[in-house]
């Protein structure tokens, strides 16, 4: 499923973008750079590659931030479901996950 290595440096400017205006507040600005890497990640990479895992929290974030409960709950779980396989429930990124969700009402 790989497409070699040369996506990587579109994915890291999306995803540094995306960052940076959620640190900012700019959520609506930020979503769609979030989605557009996860997007591309999904089609370069194989299921359950760990890029996907740690996109997929922050996009759960920054949906949360937004008021998206249902979507940001259905990212950080799957964040959560592949970081758990790769370095079990205690990793950092899986704690942080799940202190994502607590914080859904």
């Amino acid at each position: 499923m790989g497409t070699g290595f040369g996506f990587q440096p579109v994915v890291q400017c999306y995803l540094g973008l995306g960052n940076v205006l959620t640190i900012d507040g700019e959520i609506e600005e930020a979503e769609p750079l979030l989605r557009e890497a996860l997007s591309i990640q999904e089609k370069a990479l194989e299921p359950g590659h760990l890029e996907i895992a740690e996109t997929r929290l922050r996009l759960g974030q920054l949906l949360l931030r937004k008021g998206d409960m249902e979507q940001a709950s259905g990212y950080l779980n799957q964040s959560i479901t592949i970081l758990s396989v790769h370095f079990g429930s205690n990793y950092r990124l899986v704690e942080e996950a799940r202190a994502t969700i607590s914080a859904l009402p």
